[in-house]
């Protein structure tokens, strides 16, 4: 059962980091005065679907291990939200190390990506659950 709720948390925070990060190069685009030839919706949502993939790669590379790392030491939605930042300004930092811009963009999905990692997974709810049982019966 756990696995179940690690592969959601995976698919929700890779999903929510495409949402974001789409929603802030829309905006980007629209403070720039950028005219699209075509529905700018269109743009956010074939985007979104980019920038999801990217954020399901990282979930699972940087999520899942940084998951086993952080639910015995920082159990905390501010640890998860940190990670999700520091994943994505990793990834946005190797594909465009010279835009600032793609760098807000990834810091903003990953933290956003992290967070929604966390909301699924829920660690500090796993531990509580844990306290009380015997040392052979803990996380079933």
């Amino acid at each position: 059962m756990r696995l179940l709720v690690l592969l959601a948390a995976c698919i929700i925070g890779g999903l929510a980091a495409g949402l974001s990060g789409s929603a802030v190069v829309t905006a980007l685009m629209l403070i720039d005065g950028y005219q699209a030839g075509g529905d700018i919706i269109s743009g956010y949502f074939v985007f979104a679907v980019i920038v999801s993939l990217f954020g399901w790669v990282a979930a699972i590379v940087f999520g899942l291990p940084a998951h086993a790392a952080l639910t015995r030491h920082a159990p905390g939605w501010a640890a998860y939200t940190i990670a999700g930042i520091a994943a994505g300004a990793l990834l946005s930092l190797m594909f465009a190390a010279n835009d600032v811009r793609f760098v807000l963009i990834g810091v903003i999905a990953g933290g956003i990506g992290g967070l929604a990692f966390w909301a699924v997974a829920r660690p500090d709810r796993q531990r509580n659950r844990d306290v009380g049982k015997l040392p052979g019966e803990a996380r079933t």
